[in-house]
């Protein structure tokens, strides 16, 4: 079984550092290499994290004999790091997954063909969440000695014998939560492998573990869980070594474990010397990631041997967002944009420092980024650009342009999309309708009828035609740089005053809806009735005979509901026989007057390429944040991606795994009693489900509002302006409520 890039399925990683009081490391390694002839889907990763020039030598000899991969980690003169050794494995590992080993260890004869078995099992390549841990028994001096004179297989019953019968003398520990951790590669690296935070000996590990347990929620927490008991005989469910543990008995089940050979210990100090430090470190780290769930930096593919540069702030939450895309830009060098004064320094910069790619994330975001956009465009280098695309939890990476600019749109991209594509695409519209799930919230669906009901009795519309307006925010990019003829956000509003004025009242009825993040309506006639704020966007696009709007995304949730559409700004998705362009008042009546029907195989078409070929999906974690001019901004969180495309040549799909295990399951082992009353135990605050509040696979976007959209919170003009229209529609309720 090997990946579609042809490598095996596996990677083990070996850190080594070997220095003159540890060079016993090297018998061990030439052990651990004689004994992996014949490993099947695997190959072996040897980092040599700083060993001086003689050692190195001798290193990729070894190497070179037993034909594995040596790689040299330049940290020479600097404390060894594992987690920095094995994240350096990561990011130039070929395989779907990999796993660390240490060379002090010893495997059983069919350990590996258990590990890939229990890949296979857990469906590791396809739910990359899912990881498991690989426990450890440490022999005593004199449990060793034994061990090593005993046949190999007969020896690892024999530890687990002593285990079980609690043999004195021969084990000194047996650690279920160790650094022998098995996940998914692209996973690792979104998340950013170990914290550089840490350095020399201890507890990198746990913190890692912290992150992929949150990430991949199977048991509950235990009590007290940021305590650090270092007691692993306890059958007291309490501490966070007690849940690692569990992603390690799992494997202990199918009798996966491994032994680590007694040897004398370094003196403290310098590596060892740093774990009191590391521990104070852990458990503020763990806080911090569960309050925030910002961990370290994405690690790059150092594979694909190219640097991108970011136009923004390394750091910021809005690039933390798409970790898991990061990687795949290889090694990243963050600038804001402001950092350069001229197209010329800006291009020198991109020479001296390698930079083989731009990713932009809305390149028209202000005038500054625009014109280093302008320029990679005339000068042909090479770019990213990335935003939120039409459909629900779309997003798209272009590297042809932004929206109207792109190329990616034009019709030859789908036009010979037939068959079996257009009837999958059919029901996918029909599900999204169903389900209800848009790009911006929403209030709950009532269907057409229901809808036009309620507002007969307000408005008195009867079963005259509806002209449906979505209006767009004016500060929206698309507003600014892409308005066309009709000229910009004002032009449109007094365009849909005189579109009302020419209509005659007694047919037509001209429904308007603000967008959602605006907190004032548009300034148009007063006839042009504005639906309630919360009116499902489903609803009036189904009731709607025809639409009218500058160039929003609306457009394209249009084709879903074949209505007519009339767009007068430029827009991506203009497609002749779907919709039809207008630069003017006279062009919009025609377009109103005349009978208009939608080429529904075209539609299809485009839905589909959009789908199935061009847009990434991701469920989309937002919250709303009020500026201090009072507008609103909404803020991307959090992407959970499920497919991302256009940045390979295949499609890359994330499935994850939230099956939880039950309370009161034996999957926790010796911990099953303390669970139990705990769970029973009412007045118990600590006992949570890691997945309360940290599910990787939201089933809809999530968006926390942070304002109060109160009546009280409106401003004056808009409570005046709502008021007049009561008064004018309903008097005789306007002053029934003015005398309560």
């Amino acid at each position: 079984m090997k990946n579609v890039n042809g490598y095996e399925l596996l990677s083990v990683i070996i850190p080594i550092r070997v220095s003159s009081d540890r060079e016993y490391v090297l018998s061990n390694l030439k052990r651990q290499l004689a004994e992996i002839h014949g490993a099947k889907l695997i190959n072996f990763l040897i980092i040599d994290s700083g060993s001086n020039k003689r050692y190195s030598t001798i290193l990729k000899n070894i190497c070179k004999s037993y034909n594995v991969k040596y790689l040299f980690h330049d940290t020479r003169g600097e404390i060894f790091s594992v987690g920095a050794a094995r994240d350096f494995g990561a990011q130039y590992a070929l395989s779907d997954i990999i796993m660390f080993m240490d060379v002090d260890l010893v495997w059983d004869v069919d350990f590996y063909e258990k590990i890939v078995s229990e890949i296979k099992l857990r469906k590791m390549t396809v739910y990359i969440n899912s990881f498991f841990i690989v426990p450890c028994f440490y022999l005593s001096e004199n449990g060793s000695n034994e061990f090593l004179e005993i046949d190999r297989k007969l020896a690892f019953y024999q530890v687990r014998r002593w285990h079980e019968y609690q043999t004195f003398g021969k084990i000194d520990a047996y650690t279920p939560s160790t650094s022998v951790m098995v996940v998914n590669r692209d996973h690792y690296l979104s998340l950013g492998g170990h914290r550089k935070e840490f350095y020399g000996h201890g507890c990198e590990d746990f913190e890692l573990i912290h992150r992929l347990a949150v990430n991949f929620p199977k048991y509950s927490r235990p009590n007290n869980y940021y305590l650090n008991n270092g007691n692993y005989e306890s059958i007291e469910y309490e501490g966070f070594r007690a849940l690692f543990g569990l992603y390690g008995e799992i494997a202990m089940r199918s009798s996966l474990f491994l032994i680590h050979i007694w040897h004398t210990r370094p003196n403290k100090g310098g590596y060892h010397g740093s774990m009191q430090r590391n521990k104070k470190l852990l458990t503020n780290l763990m806080v911090k990631y569960d309050q925030d769930k910002i961990g370290p930096s994405p690690l790059a593919d150092l594979n694909l041997n190219k640097k991108t540069l970011i136009l923004g702030v390394k750091g910021d939450r809005s690039w933390l967002s798409i970790r898991q895309i990061l990687p795949y830009l290889g090694e990243v060098e963050y600038r804001s944009e402001f950092t350069f004064n001229s197209n010329e320094e800006f291009e020198n910069f991109l020479i001296g420092n390698n930079i083989v790619k731009l990713f932009f994330w809305n390149p028209y975001g202000n005038e500054t980024r625009l014109q280093l956009y302008k320029w990679a465009k005339n000068s042909n280098f090479p770019f990213m650009v990335f935003e939120r695309g039409a459909l629900p939890d779309a997003w798209f990476i272009d590297e042809t342009g932004f929206n109207a600019d792109s190329t990616k749109y034009d019709c030859q991209n789908w036009q010979h999309i037939q068959g079996d594509v257009l009837d999958e695409t059919s029901f996918y519209i029909d599900n999204l309708i169903e389900c209800g799930h848009t790009l911006e919230e929403n209030g709950a669906r009532v269907g057409k009828d229901l809808l036009r009901e309620n507002l007969d009795k307000l408005y008195r519309v009867g079963n005259k035609k509806v002209l449906f307006i979505p209006f767009q925010r004016p500060s929206d990019t698309v507003i600014k740089y892409f308005s066309g003829d009709i000229g910009g956000y004002e032009q449109f509003c007094e365009l849909v005053t005189n579109v009302q004025r020419k209509l005659d009242p007694n047919e037509w009825v001209v429904l308007a809806k603000k967008h959602p993040l605006e907190t004032q309506r548009p300034i148009v006639g007063s006839d042009v009735i504005f639906v309630g704020d919360d009116t499902h966007i489903y609803d009036l696009l189904s009731l709607a005979d025809k639409t009218l709007l500058m160039n929003s995304g609306v457009g394209v949730l249009a084709m879903l509901f074949k209505t007519p559409l009339c767009y007068v700004s430029d827009c991506f998705y203009g497609i002749e026989g779907v919709n039809k362009k207008a630069s003017n008042l006279d062009e919009v009546m025609t377009f109103i007057n005349e009978p208009q029907s939608v080429d529904w195989e075209k539609a299809l078409q485009f839905i589909a390429y959009l789908k199935n070929d061009f847009y990434s999906f991701a469920n989309t974690s937002t919250y709303i944040r009020k500026e201090e001019d009072g507008s609103l901004r909404s803020i991307t969180e959090k992407l959970i991606f499920t497919e991302i495309k256009q940045l390979s040549s295949r499609t890359l799909f994330f499935q994850y795994d939230d099956a939880e295990v039950p309370w009161n399951s034996k999957a926790y082992g010796e911990f099953l009693p303390s669970v139990i009353r705990t769970r029973k135990n009412k007045n118990t605050k600590n006992f949570i489900r890691t997945s309360d509040n940290n599910s990787p696979t939201p089933s809809l976007s999530t968006n926390k509002i942070i304002i109060d959209n109160s009546l009280k919170s409106r401003s004056f003009k808009e409570r005046l302006e709502r008021k007049s229209l009561k008064l004018i529609r309903e008097p005789i309720t306007f002053f029934k409520d003015a005398i309560r």
